[in-house]
């Protein structure tokens, strides 16, 4: 698989959760090139790295702005997470987990950040952006 480079197609427009979602790419390229063991399983830690700040952040930063989205936004931030918890339980031996894992961040990138993160773009008010 190709690596992924940030560009401002992946922007929010908020530079705290744009950052956030640089993290992702790094663990997604950091996946791509190893059958590691070890890497899987820092991978399946960078998720969970992710959720805990990434998605309190930005539910945070929703709720304040009313988003009327953010309980979908929740619902697919668990699903993120029971995926790593799956991810967890996997042996990580298999030389498979890391190109599962790598699919599965890709995806998240394509279909949440790219699609669902960008409906509330510009429902931010600007006060709130940092």
């Amino acid at each position: 698989m190709q690596g992924l480079i940030w560009n401002e197609r992946f922007s929010v427009g908020v530079p705290a959760m744009d950052q956030q979602h640089k993290r992702l790419i790094d663990l997604i390229n950091n996946l791509r090139k190893s059958e590691d063991a070890g890497i899987a399983f820092d991978a399946i830690m960078g998720m969970f790295d992710y959720a805990s700040i990434h998605f309190r952040a930005e539910e945070a930063l929703l709720q304040k702005a009313g988003y009327s989205l953010l309980s979908a936004q929740q619902g697919q931030h668990q699903a993120f997470i029971d995926k790593a918890v799956g991810f967890s339980r996997q042996d990580l031996n298999d030389p498979t987990i890391c190109t599962e894992i790598t699919r599965f961040l890709r995806t998240w990138l394509l279909e949440h950040i790219l699609q669902e993160d960008m409906l509330y773009k510009r429902c931010i008010p600007p006060h709130l952006i940092a």
